[in-house]
């Protein structure tokens, strides 16, 4: 079923003919499972799929949710949001805000939801259902503390969005409601926060919490709105390095991770960011010797290798290929092989040496089944949450355009699942660039 969840808003965003069927499928199918919130997160993806065909009635049924795992259909009321604004399917402004309502009313208010319809509502002229949809947020905010950071985070995106709709005094009202909301939210008493990886000013990269991020957002609103919160922020937060921040731009293909000690493969790619963002230029043995680890040395001779083929200049790409492989041979941790052979497959492929990306694929795809089958001895594992898949799906949105590089590969894996999962990866990697 969770290979289904993952087709049904691919098959949906493509429009495929059976599209419609699958999401039935899967409206049907969730009822047999016996785990509450996954019975949830299944019902929400095919009732935000079903948002295509009906939105009228997605929007009902929204309205239906019950407490529990409410907070399981708050990603769905962006899609079936996103189909209300649209006027021929006919929704009332009214059923909107009452889904709005009563989402926030069982659980966290739809902030993302609302910020993505936001600006649309208001350029459509429709100012009192930007407000109705506004106020209820604030409200919803005040009344009821954050339950996970990311309620934080959507609070400060609405005010971005609203901020040329908001009279100056009720924007100041809203970020200081945030910052004091933030100084209450008390990290212990919660799940822990994200971890990201973070491009600053200087242009390092560094790792840092969620807060640090979500404060960076209203730091630059309160330099808009007034000193006064500019100063109490600096007052109440004065370890967080929210001023020194790049635009909060995450480093692309690092994502998250729970804080505390770094997971492997999240140390691996932040210290490859490290060191690409430095543009050394010395050789393998230099690099070697300044005491980086053999597989972050291969992984960023292959982006060196990439950047210096795209800039016309074969012969250096050539030389620094050659000594990412030989590092690539002193790695003896086969995940981190793994790892370096995706980057080795990114690089081929972005400057056109495909059969050098087919030659990394096939000897990634060697490692793969045994690592997955250590890794599933685990029972809290699985193909989609394991260590192995995340490589492998950096090596098929890289052949997206050139999948006859990665398809026979694909095929021979005897994993059904894992084999579902990279076909879904490439025809996701399609459908976002055809919308690019």
């Amino acid at each position: 079923m969770s290979v289904l969840a993952e087709l049904v808003p691919l098959a949906t965003q493509a429009k495929a003919p059976d599209s419609a069927a699958w999401t039935d499928e899967l409206d049907r199918l969730a009822v047999n499972e016996s785990d509450e919130c996954k019975r949830a997160n299944y019902k929400a993806v095919a009732l935000a799929a079903s948002a295509a065909t009906d939105a009228r009635l997605a929007i009902q049924r929204l309205t239906l949710v019950p407490a529990g795992c409410a907070d399981a259909f708050l990603f769905a009321a962006g899609p079936i949001f996103e189909a209300a604004m649209v006027k021929s399917n006919g929704v009332p402004p009214d059923a909107l805000v009452s889904a709005a309502t009563h989402l926030g009313e069982v659980g966290d208010y739809p902030y993302r939801a609302v910020n993505l319809i936001f600006n649309k509502v208001a350029d459509n002229g429709d100012k009192e259902l930007a407000d109705r949809l506004l106020l209820n947020g604030i409200a919803a905010y005040e009344n009821k503390p954050a339950l996970r950071w990311s309620t934080n985070d959507a609070f400060v995106d609405l005010l971005s969005a609203a901020k040329r709709e908001l009279r100056k005094q009720a924007m100041y009202d809203g970020v200081d409601l945030a910052i004091r909301r933030i100084a209450e939210y008390k990290s212990g008493d919660h799940p822990p926060l994200l971890r990201m990886t973070m491009l600053m000013k200087d242009s390092t990269v560094a790792q840092l919490d969620a807060r640090d991020r979500t404060l960076a957002k209203l730091y630059g609103l309160a330099q808009s709105v007034d000193d006064r919160l500019v100063n109490r922020m600096k007052e109440m937060f004065p370890s967080s390095r929210f001023a020194d921040f790049d635009d909060s731009k995450m480093v692309a293909g690092i994502g998250t991770t729970v804080a505390g000690e770094l997971k492997p493969g999240a140390r691996f790619f932040m210290d490859l960011a490290n060191l690409h963002n430095q543009k050394a230029n010395a050789s393998k043995a230099e690099l070697e010797g300044m005491g980086i680890r053999p597989s972050v040395v291969a992984a960023y001779l292959a982006l060196r290798a990439g950047d210096e083929a795209r800039a016309n200049k074969a012969e250096s790409a050539d030389q620094s290929f050659a000594e990412a492989r030989k590092a690539l041979d002193s790695v003896k941790d086969e995940n981190e092989k793994l790892r370096v052979l995706a980057v080795i497959v990114e690089s081929s492929v972005g400057a056109l040496r495909y059969k050098q990306a087919e030659d990394a694929i096939e000897e990634g795809f060697g490692l793969a089944p045994g690592l997955l089958k250590e890794e599933l001895k685990d029972s809290k594992k699985t193909a989609s949450t394991s260590t192995t898949i995340s490589p492998l799906r950096r090596m098929a949105r890289a052949c997206a355009a050139k999948n006859e590089l990665i398809a026979p590969h694909i095929r021979g894996l005897r994993d059904a699942k894992l084999q579902s999962y990279l076909y879904l990866t490439l025809a996701e990697t399609l459908i976002e660039r055809r919308h690019e």
